[in-house]
């Protein structure tokens, strides 16, 4: 849903699990991805995110897709500085798009 509302196909996204913990890959062969879905709801996993941006330099666009579906529904292009502090609900998925991809 979350590449629905961007207009986006999904089907070559790398889709990551960090709902429980903090992903276990290499950022650097993350950031060979072109659309990456990272399934989050802790503040840890905002920390990962933004440390993996870090890396990326601009290449990425950054969305925070909160509450898909559900009343309260917001979907915010981000920086990674944003992050730093921000209150995302425990249904947030993250959406890194390479900027030749939009």
């Amino acid at each position: 849903m979350a590449f629905a509302r961007l207009g986006l196909d999904w089907t070559d996204a790398k889709i990551i699990d960090a709902h429980g913990k903090n992903p276990e890959y290499d950022p650097d062969e993350l950031g060979k991805e072109k659309k990456l879905a990272i399934l989050g709801g802790r503040q840890e996993v905002s920390a990962w995110v933004q440390s993996c941006c870090g890396r990326w330099g601009d290449d990425y666009r950054l969305f925070c897709c909160e509450n898909l579906s559900l009343p309260g529904e917001r979907i915010s292009e981000v920086t990674p500085e944003d992050l730093d502090g921000m209150e995302l609900s425990s249904l947030t998925v993250f959406l890194l798009i390479r900027r030749d991809c939009l």
